[in-house]
């Protein structure tokens, strides 16, 4: 491996060959902006081995990006995603509220991988594992989640159906019901 980097060096050639990625390699998404509306981009982000994939370079100064969090949504074929501005995509799987990506509430945003129901901070770090197959948004320091609920869409319109729910505070701990309920 050496001689041919040794070969090429000397021959002027100049490879960019491991961890790099082309162009056509470059996966479509969509993002929203307030003056725009929805807008498609044919080659956004690529896919890359251990991690959630990254935000082609080109693109981050089209992202609207959020003052609290400093983080971009995007959609891409499985779903919604947060984007810092290097574009590391950190957060992947966002549950989709009102045609968007959730918002974050309190600091915490809901995602789903693996068919369990987690909670990320705008770092894009786990706080609350995945325990549960149905949550809302927090609300007032506690949200409510279930277990062996399902999830149903009429239309535009997603709701859960079953199971058995509790209370979650901010730390993933069980609450009293009545935090929950206003």
């Amino acid at each position: 491996m050496a001689a041919l980097f040794k070969k090429l060096a000397i021959s002027g050639t100049v490879l960019f060959v491991f961890g790099c990625t082309t162009r056509s390699q470059l996966r479509p998404c969509d993002f929203f902006a307030e003056d725009n509306g929805w807008t498609n981009l044919s080659r956004c982000y690529r896919e890359i081995p251990k991690t959630l994939g990254h935000v082609d370079p080109n693109v981050l100064p089209l992202l609207p990006y959020e003052a609290d969090t400093k983080l971009a949504s995007i959609h891409l074929f499985d779903g919604f995603a947060y984007v810092d501005r290097d574009g590391a995509i950190l957060i992947r799987g966002v549950m989709m509220m009102d045609n968007g990506a959730d918002p974050f509430i309190e600091g915490l945003v809901r995602f789903k991988r693996d068919g369990k129901i987690r909670f990320a901070n705008a770092k894009g770090e786990v706080v609350i594992p995945p325990r549960h197959d149905g949550a809302l948004s927090f609300e007032r320091g506690h949200a409510k989640v279930c277990v062996g609920c399902t999830e149903e869409t009429i239309d535009e319109y997603h709701h859960y159906t079953g199971g058995y729910w509790r209370c979650l505070d901010m730390h993933g701990k069980i609450a009293e019901q009545e935090k929950c309920n206003p």
